[in-house]
């Protein structure tokens, strides 16, 4: 996503709805205050957005009408989309929305926005094996970009999928250790972190 320079009139505009806010709040004027959240929210999602709508829709019991016009709004393949329904507690759905695009974005394009890590992350105890499946291509990742670094974050992320692999059934932890330090024998330092971290 390029992100262009704000103009004067951008900021002056970006000033002017903060200074809204505070005058509707300092009023109580939660139903002005609301409809510049939505505003705010139509021409650009965020979850931090949503829960603050929530919070007012809620307050003006107007939420649930209100929530799916929001959801219907932004794009299907919006991470901001997968972080509310997480942030809902819908592991689910979100686990439905980012499966239907997972590969479609290269893992180490600049400025990726990361939410796999986050499904994988809420994913853990209601879906175990979607939660491996990203841990696991994690650690591939990570191996491959190289360096004493990486080995350090892939060994955390082997640590969470040891215990994953009791919870979902599949205990083959040690099948999937020694692949792995077979598949990358010549890396020395690899092999010193899995050593230093006890896997």
């Amino acid at each position: 996503m390029t992100v262009f320079p704000q103009t004067k009139k951008d900021r002056n505009h970006s000033q002017l709805r903060k200074w809204l806010k505070r005058f509707y709040q300092s009023r109580k004027n939660w139903k002005s205050l609301l409809e510049l959240h939505v505003e705010e929210f139509r021409r650009q999602s965020s979850l931090s957005q949503y829960q603050e709508i929530r919070k007012l829709a809620t307050k003006l019991k107007t939420w649930d009408t209100l929530r799916s016009d929001l959801l219907s709004s932004v794009p299907r393949d919006s991470n901001d989309l997968i972080r509310i329904y997480l942030d809902e507690g819908d592991v689910d759905q979100a686990i439905v929305l980012w499966e239907s695009r997972s590969g479609k974005r290269p893992a180490l394009a600049v400025g990726w926005d990361r939410v796999d890590l986050e499904v994988a992350q809420a994913a853990e105890k209601s879906r175990p094996e979607t939660a491996l499946k990203i841990y696991r291509d994690e650690v591939k990742r990570l191996i491959s970009v190289r360096g004493r670094q990486s080995y350090q974050s892939a060994c955390q992320f082997l640590k969470k999928i040891r215990p994953l692999l009791k919870t979902s059934g599949h205990d083959d932890w040690d099948d999937y250790i020694s692949r792995l330090r077979e598949e990358n024998r010549s890396l020395r330092a690899l092999h010193e972190e899995l050593k230093k971290a006890r896997l």
